[in-house]
């Protein structure tokens, strides 16, 4: 069996495969233009809608024409899931991923930096802080809350 190139020893876990559509996004994430990692979202040339994550037309008025636009960062938790199967390599159960609604509109797939979704409140304010893995900077969500807000 052929090893896929997008694992890597160290971690085994998938890789995603650049292309030119989605190139830009994984370099902002991990600040390879000089900035610090950042979140680019899809903006659509034709319609203005929104997008994340990257694809090469928009979803919403077929138009191959877009731009990026710097995000905010600023998030909501919207749903949670906790697998108790390895559906994907490098992920041993159990392991949680959360949809984070944001700011801008899309929903994004990501993990909590710290702590368990279940002690969340739904529509819990979050943001979107980078962590290094497989040579690439993830966008993972953070508990928005202040430490005052949480007493």
């Amino acid at each position: 069996m052929e090893k896929d190139p997008r694992t890597t020893e160290q971690t085994a876990r998938p890789r995603p495969l650049l292309d030119e559509t989605n190139a830009p996004f994984w370099q902002a994430c991990a600040g390879e233009d000089g900035q610090e990692p950042r979140l680019l979202l899809q903006v659509c040339g034709g319609c203005g809608a929104v997008r994340c994550p990257p694809a090469p037309c928009c979803p919403a008025c077929g138009s191959g024409d877009y731009g990026w636009r710097e995000a905010s960062g600023r998030a909501a938790l919207w749903s949670w899931n906790r697998f108790h199967k390895a559906y994907l390599p490098g992920f041993d159960p159990p392991y949680c991923t959360i949809l984070a609604k944001l700011a801008e509109g899309p929903v994004i797939v990501s993990a909590l930096a710290e702590g368990e979704p279940d002690q969340l409140p739904p529509d819990q304010p979050l943001q979107v802080v980078f962590r290094q893995g497989l040579s690439l900077f993830v966008p993972v969500a953070a508990d928005a809350t202040t430490d005052a807000e949480k007493t």
